[in-house]
């Protein structure tokens, strides 16, 4: 990021990372294909859910890979977590909480909508990275979800 500006600089050609389309039904996760973000320290999301039916919400998570994946290595990829730092009292240890996470979307109308989620701080540790997804709302009724990525340094 330019040290000048508090912003990170859009330099790469917004990727479609999903096209819009159902989600599997019953709920079933689907992972997409792995995109190279290698060098890119922000990742932002440009997210299109449309539900099915009322109720209707979407989860997702990211996958990052380091670099290439080590054959017999225990885990070729790593999902996006969540940091809570634990209370801090004079005389004893904090204890924080980090958890894998996953993001849900619940819509609010019938119609279309886009939220963004980001930009997301990778700074340049992940040479790769993938989208999971699934239908949480209503897996009964799949809605339409799509998802585009815009890199930054």
């Amino acid at each position: 990021m330019p040290a000048d500006r508090n912003i990170p600089e859009l330099v790469e050609p917004i990727q479609r990372v999903r096209a819009v389309a159902a989600l599997p039904a019953a709920g079933a996760w689907e992972t997409g294909a792995w995109f190279a973000c290698g060098g890119f320290h922000w990742l932002t999301l440009y997210i299109h859910y449309q539900r099915d039916a009322a109720g209707g919400a979407v989860d997702f998570y990211l996958l990052f890979r380091p670099g290439p994946v080590t054959p017999g290595a225990a885990l070729g990829s790593f999902q996006m977590s969540a940091y809570a730092v634990g209370p801090i009292v004079a005389g004893a240890d904090t204890v924080s909480l980090l958890q894998r996470e996953a993001v849900t979307y619940t819509s609010t109308a019938a119609a279309a909508e886009g939220p963004i989620f980001g930009p997301i701080a990778i700074h340049g540790t992940a040479e790769h990275f993938a989208l999971a997804c699934r239908e949480s709302g209503m897996p009964g009724a799949p809605g339409n979800f799509g998802i585009d990525v815009q890199m930054a340094v």
